[in-house]
C-alpha cells in the first residue's frame, strides 16, 4: 500500500539479537511507529513497524535526491517530532498519503505521528547532518 523506513536485519528479515539486546539496553522509552507495506518493500526485508528509542543506531535503506543521504548511511536517533504543518516536507508527506492511503482517518493519523530525528555520521552537499526520518515508497 504505502511507505518505509529504516532496521537492522538478518539475513531471515527478522530483528537481530544483538540489535535487539542494545535498543534494550537504551534509557529511554522504546517508541513504535509504523512504516506501511507495499509490494517492493518486502524484497528488501523492510518491517512494517519498528520500535527505537532516543539514542538507537540506525542505517537508511533509500537513498534520497542527489546530494541527500543514500542507503547505508548510519545516524543515531536524537529525538521524535511532528512535521511543521507550514513545512514543505508536511505537504510532500501529505500528498504521498493521498496516493496510497484509502481512510482519511488513517492518512490524518500519520500526519500527526511523532518521526524520529536521525543525526547522520556525514553532511549532505547542503550541509545538513540531521533529517527527520518519514516513511517513503520503495520504487524500482
Amino acid at each position: 500500500d504505502c511507505p518505509q523506513l529504516m532496521q537492522v536485519i538478518s539475513r531471515d528479515g527478522k530483528q537481530s539479537e544483538a540489535y535487539r539486546r542494545m535498543v534494550t539496553e537504551l534509557e529511554e522509552e522504546l517508541r513504535v511507529n509504523e512504516f506501511f507495506d507495499d509490494d517492493k518493500s518486502a524484497a528488501c526485508c523492510v518491517p512494517r513497524e519498528l520500535a527505537l528509542k532516543e539514542g538507537a543506531q540506525v542505517m537508511l535503506l533509500r537513498n534520497e535526491g542527489p546530494g541527500g543521504f543514500v542507503n547505508g548511511d548510519i545516524g543515531v536517533v536524537v529525538g521524535y517530532e511532528q512535521l511543521d504543518s507550514k513545512s514543505a516536507a508536511f505537504r510532500e508527506f501529505q500528498e504521498q498519503l493521498r496516493g496510497c492511503c484509502s481512510d482519511p482517518a488513517e492518512a490524518q493519523r500519520l500526519m500527526e505521528v511523532a518521526w524520529p530525528r536521525v543525526r547522520f555520521s556525514r553532511t549532505t552537499r547542503a550541509g545538513d547532518n540531521e533529517r527527520l526520518v518519514l516513511p517513503t515508497k520503495f520504487e524500482r
